[in-house]
């Protein structure tokens, strides 16, 4: 009887042990996928207005762009927008992660490939691209070259803003331009 008694006693402890590893993190742990960043380095580069035409960016999109992209240049990022941007106004901040390295590296290939086809690693040294801000899949870049002297870049007829839309002013050498990223479902 004594040993019948200890035996359940053995059978009820071992149940109790493997249900309270099973509860408590003895069970093998499942693997967990850590989400993967986006893969900035495919994209492809746009104008701003057809960023817009395509409604990869909103217009908010572009008063924090056009304000960072004139901040770059002269240190007031309401400039040429005095109209369309408030005074009080404070742009959506700008994610940093985004322009790795390799995505530099990326939009200064799209880029030089897009003017001199074939002849990217001798130009890679004289194009600059500084970040105005990621708004969903797109990142509004002003992009600086000293590639093409004597060639106006400029894509706007505009000399300054009209008062009622953003306005990028790109002198000789400067350009707005977006980098798309290409998502897998566009792939």
């Amino acid at each position: 009887m004594k040993n019948r008694t200890q035996g359940k006693i053995f059978v009820v402890m071992i149940v109790l042990a493997i249900v309270l590893c099973y509860l408590f993190g003895c069970a093998p742990e499942e693997e967990k996928e850590e989400p993967q960043a986006p893969d900035w380095t495919q994209g492809e580069l746009l104008d701003v207005e057809e960023a817009l035409a395509r409604g990869l960016l909103t217009q908010e999109d572009l008063m924090s762009a056009a304000y960072y992209y004139h901040e770059a240049l002269f240190e007031d990022g309401r400039k040429f927008n005095e109209d369309v941007i408030p005074k009080d106004f404070v742009p959506v901040s700008k994610d940093e992660a985004t322009l790795t390295e390799d995505v530099v590296l990326a939009i200064k290939v799209a880029y030089i490939e897009l003017h001199l086809p074939g002849r990217v690693e001798e130009n890679l040294d004289y194009v600059e691209v500084t970040d105005c801000g990621t708004y969903g899949d797109c990142v509004v870049l002003l992009i600086r070259q000293s590639i093409f002297q004597g060639i106006d870049s400029t894509t706007s007829s505009q000399d300054e803003g009209d008062g009622k839309n953003i306005f990028f002013f790109e002198p000789v050498g400067f350009e707005a331009l977006v980098w798309h990223r290409k998502t897998s479902i566009e792939e």
